[in-house]
């Protein structure tokens, strides 16, 4: 059977989580796919009597923690090897439905000036909605999920205007020759970047509404957490630092981080210790301030 699909599993820690992520890759009903578990400078790797029962699988071991985008990246440049049309990123800590690849495949084959699609998805295990599309506010730098269904939807997909990176299924040939993710966002609003700078050159980004994915929302990076509160501060100042118009930029910055100030401190205040919420957060801005992006020592 021809290839047609590469699936990239980013791993760093949580075994259970990825096996149960890579069984539900296994029950496919399409099965001209490879998965590409990437093990991401993991301390908690899976081994190869855990994977070898699986369908049609490789793995690629880093060294070094080299964060979601390089794991990504690196999964991605093995795949654009072969003859595959199509590069599906999905998160180790998701569960995936029989038929969500192959109406992520229909989608793509009848929709070609799509260049990226993602599922509807559900929180794992509320099954309450965490993605049913997207919004963007191009003057003030911010992007937010959509957590409603509509009550009537008139297409099989709609357009979006950002992609999550947790089960973004890419067409290989919108990207060119190279991984595409930025490699200095290391984690947080890589997705949206790239869905930008594919929009930017023509292409358009598709929700599917009858393909589906179940996430247990912020088990690797719980959005409380110092990691996730310095990341999340950061690359939105990078992000808004490529993406806002020159002559707003600085307008635009401050008021990322006021929002994001305000946020911790409101925490803070609630009883929340300093160095969990207002440290990361002044952490973030002053390493943007200096150009220090990718991986950060201090939340090691």
């Amino acid at each position: 059977m021809k290839l047609r699909t590469v699936i990239v599993v980013p791993h760093h820690s949580g075994v259970a989580n990825t096996m149960e992520c890579l069984r539900s890759l296994d029950q496919q009903t399409d099965r001209s796919f490879l998965t590409v578990l990437v093990q991401n400078g993991s301390k908690d790797p899976l081994n190869d009597s855990e994977t070898s029962s699986m369908h049609n699988l490789c793995e690629i071991r880093i060294r070094e923690n080299s964060g979601f985008t390089g794991a990504v990246n690196t999964g991605i440049r093995y795949a654009l090897n072969t003859e595959a049309e199509f590069i599906w990123l999905v998160n180790n800590d998701t569960i995936v439905p029989p038929n969500t690849l192959s109406s992520l495949v229909l989608a793509a084959e009848t929709h070609p000036d799509h260049a990226a699609f993602t599922p509807l998805i559900y929180q794992h295990p509320s099954k309450n909605v965490w993605f049913a599309g997207s919004s963007y506010d191009e003057n003030r730098m911010f992007a937010f999920h959509a957590q409603t269904v509509p009550d009537v939807i008139e297409n099989d997909v709609t357009d979006i205007p950002w992609s999550t990176g947790c089960a973004m299924f890419l067409r290989r040939s919108a990207l060119g020759e190279f991984a595409p993710f930025d490699e200095r966002f290391f984690l947080k609003w890589e997705d949206v970047d790239l869905s930008l700078r594919l929009r930017f050159n023509g292409w358009r980004i598709g929700l599917v509404w009858n393909s589906a994915l179940y996430h247990k929302v912020s088990r690797a990076c719980p959005e409380e957490s110092p990691l996730s509160i310095y990341y999340d501060t950061r690359n939105h100042l990078l992000f808004a630092k490529k993406h806002a118009k020159k002559r707003d930029h600085k307008r635009t910055e401050r008021g990322i981080i006021a929002y994001h100030l305000l946020g911790v401190l409101r925490k803070y205040l609630h009883g929340a210790p300093f160095n969990r919420t207002a440290l990361p957060c002044v952490l973030g801005v002053r390493d943007h301030m200096r150009g220090r992006y990718g991986r950060m020592e201090w939340v090691r």
